[in-house]
């Protein structure tokens, strides 16, 4: 039985809210999910139109359908098939793709490429409508003649079609609202399409060397307001780039292409900003018998060590991705599935058909002159204190490079390196120092590397550093890791020092976001005297950490979202976390208070937030997902997908429930306050306050 929930959230994940037709026999539980979340039901639809059928359906039908569409002109079609063999999609998708639509660009925001080859799931696919005038111009018969040259992947069928997409699918991952992209060998123009529909990226910018694939791009995925640009250029001599002018960069299929890839990616690394990445993918040893790649067009051949040197010579490997699609020379009945593997394994992991690297260009030596911020904009004009890069760090690249978890890099062996040159390149008691010696610190904690010489550096950062906002803002981060740093070598008096010296800080002299150290300060505090059985001392310091997060939160709200009409994304999100952490001390008193002690129950009470709880529940799927999503073939048919399947919609459902129980207890504490409050604002409570002091109370 198919969830319409998720199908109607699939829908929109790839076309986008609007009014919708539907049309087949069970549309009932679709329109209701659909209703729910806010899409009415029209038909026809200037939006969109869903196809719902219970079994594959015949060619006949599917035409029925597409020149519906076609006639009513409704630039989204989706057809859903309850349960579905494997190969019916490349039937639907051709009949569709003839019909004058081409696959939609997001299709992988709503389905799994890795579940494309299950037999007997339901089915969806997804299709945009082509306009009229571009069809004449640009036909299917014209495209089938130059295929050997150029494919435009998002109007053909098929598995080895889905191969090239789902890389930008992957690429939507690394691009941020402003960037600026380049997708170099372009081809036809159908990625960087994609690219600037599914991502906030403020430009994207295509070249490829083929004048006849820049007119085709230009003619089929031009997009208004300059989104899009198609230009004409050499991979290995971007010369219409200006140094140090991109954010991102994506090239598929290109270095076995070139002569000098070297050259190449010295060209990207120019045309990068500190901090920027690069997403590339090649073949993964293409060989026939006689051990030649049979490809006239492939100069190169890659393995996973030649790949990775390569890029690793201009970049710092960050993320590798192996890829199957079956169909071609090499794993040939493979099944579709891409996964990451880790990229710092000296041996190749698996043996796919691609390997993609995303590389990262180091933020070293980048300086506030060259910097724009193009993430965190003001258009109000306020400046926040969380935000002014430019303005505290004598390296703003630092940010997207080094500090920003989600934007530095994600492979945990760079971090600690990197933070040893960026401190090389500081001056002492600069904003640069105390961030390169945070993300230090916490590299050595989880290493168990040199505690004692990154702790005195610490100290010594903390009695030379001045009082501006970003200095205020490492200060009190590094305290606590100084603090988890004494802990880890068994100095509890001198973590109870540093976590007492952090708690004392104003936050807001900062920002309220940067509460959550400070209160994580009070919680440690609160720990070592529970350690000391010392229950008062312990209640005091959850009192205190919830009290600054009371303080906090009704004050300098520009300094937690910049303007209310584009508010910073980050924002709301430590908001939420200041708040779990307060809630993690109020469960903790209300046990001390009912108990007078503090006992196992106690500790408990400290995960009882829902930041704990569901990081409890992720660490449980996690321990799923893999054997759904990244298993070998040999693992994945060895086992049960449709119990997998239920399985994982178990632990979800009972996260959920958890979810729900944490947001109980949470209205419940809150209508406590809220009653607490209307009391204390009563007449008949000020009255009897002196009653009050007399008795003790």
């Amino acid at each position: 039985m198919p969830n319409w929930g998720d199908i109607a959230e699939s829908y929109l994940r790839i076309c986008g809210p609007g009014p919708v037709g539907l049309s087949g026999a069970n549309t009932n539980a679709l329109k209701r999910a659909l209703n729910l979340s806010g899409i009415p039901i029209k038909e026809p639809s200037s939006h969109g139109h869903i196809a719902v059928f219970e079994s594959t359906p015949d060619s006949k039908a599917i035409k029925e359908v597409a020149e519906k569409a076609r006639q009513n002109n409704i630039p989204n079609v989706c057809v859903v098939v309850e349960q579905a063999p494997a190969e019916a999609r490349r039937t639907i998708e051709q009949e569709f793709i003839e019909a004058g639509f081409r696959k939609h660009p997001l299709t992988f925001q709503g389905i799994n490429y890795s579940e494309l080859d299950e037999d007997g799931q339901t089915l969806l696919a997804a299709f945009e409508l082509i306009p009229d005038e571009v069809l004449q111009r640009r036909t299917l018969a014209q495209l089938k003649a130059e295929r050997d040259l150029h494919m435009d992947h998002l109007r053909e069928a098929g598995r080895r079609s889905d191969a090239h997409l789902v890389r930008y699918d992957f690429a939507f991952n690394y691009i941020q609202p402003g960037d600026t992209v380049l997708d170099v060998a372009c081809g036809l123009g159908y990625g960087a399409y994609a690219m600037a529909q599914g991502t906030p990226a403020a430009k994207v910018i295509a070249i490829d060397n083929s004048q006849g694939a820049i007119e085709y791009a230009r003619d089929c995925y031009s997009l208004p307001g300059e989104r899009t640009e198609f230009l004409v250029g050499d991979a290995e001599n971007l010369t219409q780039i200006a140094d140090q002018s991109i954010d991102f960069v994506a090239s598929f299929e290109t270095l076995e292409h070139l002569p000098h890839p070297d050259i190449f990616l010295a060209e990207i690394k120019r045309v990068l900003k500190p901090a920027g990445r690069i997403l590339v993918s090649v073949p993964n040893q293409w060989l026939n018998e006689e051990g030649v790649d049979p490809n006239p067009h492939h100069l190169q051949v890659y393995d996973w060590r030649s790949f990775k040197e390569e890029v690793g010579r201009v970049f710092l490997p960050d993320v590798a991705i192996a890829q199957y699609a079956g169909g071609g020379m090499k794993h040939t009945n493979e099944t579709r599935r891409i996964h990451h593997v880790d990229i710092n394994s000296q041996e190749p992991p698996v043996d796919p058909e691609w390997w993609l690297l995303c590389g990262v260009k180091t933020p070293i030596g980048g300086t506030k002159e060259s910097y724009q911020e193009t993430l965190y904009p003001t258009p109000c004009g306020v400046e926040s204190n969380v935000t002014a890069f430019k303005r505290d760090y004598a390296n703003p690249y630092l940010i997207r490079g080094l500090v920003s978890i989600g934007l530095r890099p994600f492979n945990g062996a760079l971090l600690g390196p990197l933070a040893k040159e960026a401190l090389n390149e500081a001056t002492a008691g600069s904003v640069d120092e105390g961030a390169a010696l945070c993300v230090l610190g916490y590299d050595v904690l989880g290493s168990g590397g040199a505690v004692e010489e990154v702790a005195g550096r610490i100290n010594k950062y903390l009695a030379s550093a001045d009082d501006g906002p970003h200095h205020v803002r490492w200060r009190i981060s590094l305290l606590y890791i100084l603090g988890l740093l004494q802990l880890s070598q068994g100095d509890l008096d001198g973590a109870k020092a540093s976590f007492a010296q952090g708690a004392a800080i104003d936050p807001l002299e900062y920002s309220p976001l940067i509460a959550t150290k400070t209160i994580s300060c009070h919680l440690e505090l609160a720990k070592l005297a529970a350690g000391q059985r010392d229950v008062q001392e312990c209640l005091a310091r959850l009192r205190a950490g919830f009290e600054v997060a009371i303080s906090v939160l009704g004050k300098n709200w520009a300094d937690v979202y910049g303007c209310p009409e584009a508010p910073f994304s980050f924002g709301m999100p430590e908001v939420a976390t200041v708040a779990d952490l307060a809630s993690r001390c109020a469960y903790a008193m209300r046990v001390i208070n009912g108990r007078k002690e503090v006992d196992g129950l106690f500790w408990k009470s400290l995960g009882f937030d829902r930041l704990s709880r569901e990081k409890a529940n992720e660490r449980e799927l996690q321990e799923l997902r893999p054997f759904k999503w990244k298993a070998p073939v040999a693992w994945r048919s060895a086992s049960d997908p449709a119990a997998l399947r239920a399985k994982i919609a178990e632990q979800e459902a009972a996260h959920t429930a958890d979810v729900q129980q944490i947001q109980q207890l949470q209205a419940a504490l809150d209508a406590a306050h809220a009653h607490i409050r209307a009391m204390e604002a009563s007449t008949s409570w000020r009255i009897t306050a002196p009653l009050r002091k007399i008795k003790g109370g």
